[in-house]
């Protein structure tokens, strides 16, 4: 137990000494645009310059969720990860890497950059579990489709409750995993 903690907190001294170089990194970059807490609140959430104006502008157009790192953002790392890496694999030639290898490292890259976009974000909650949905999905994408997909959706429901025994108790996490399952029900029918 000492040693879990040991590492947890590590990693939680990690991911909130990248998350405040990156912040320290927007606010010399853009400091002096008008829009800066907005900018730096939707690229690596941190909402600490956010002024009265900016929540109010948000709560206004109800755009107010952008500005928590959550599986929208999770979602668009991923994509774009896996879109550079299956186009780049795509230039070697077949013979080098099997199908199943190619797979592999898409499958891992996308968690690798999803990882690191999740510990410059804060390596909140809601971002840990958007995390283990991109796992769980990365994951049927690299079975090639062999397993059903509410098998994927019912590992990642797992083990964020696993990781999280108290996760229940956030409407968060039911309005994720409802989102989640509706997209599931409607594209996958």
């Amino acid at each position: 137990c000492g040693v879990a903690r040991r590492g947890g907190c590590c990693a939680a001294r990690l991911s909130r000494r990248v998350h405040l170089s990156l912040e320290s990194w927007a606010r010399d970059e853009l400091g002096s645009a008008t829009h800066c807490p907005l900018v730096a609140s939707l690229l690596i959430g941190h909402r600490g310059h956010m002024e009265q104006n900016h929540w109010d502008g948000l709560t206004a157009t109800g755009t107010i969720r952008l500005v928590a790192i959550s599986g929208l953002h999770l979602g668009l790392v991923a994509l774009g990860a896996g879109f550079v890496c299956w186009r780049l694999l795509l230039v070697w030639p077949a013979r080098w890497v099997s199908d199943e290898a190619r797979r592999g490292i898409a499958f891992t890259s996308i968690v690798l950059c999803c990882l690191v976009y999740a510990l410059a974000a804060g390596f909140t909650v809601p971002t840990r579990r958007a995390l283990i949905m991109v796992i769980a999905g990365g994951w049927l994408i690299l079975l090639s489709r062999q397993t059903p997909v509410w098998q994927a959706f019912l590992a990642a429901l797992t083990a964020v409750l696993v990781l999280d025994p108290f996760a229940p108790l956030a409407h968060g996490v039911w309005l994720s995993f409802f989102a989640v399952a509706r997209l599931i029900a409607v594209f996958c029918a």
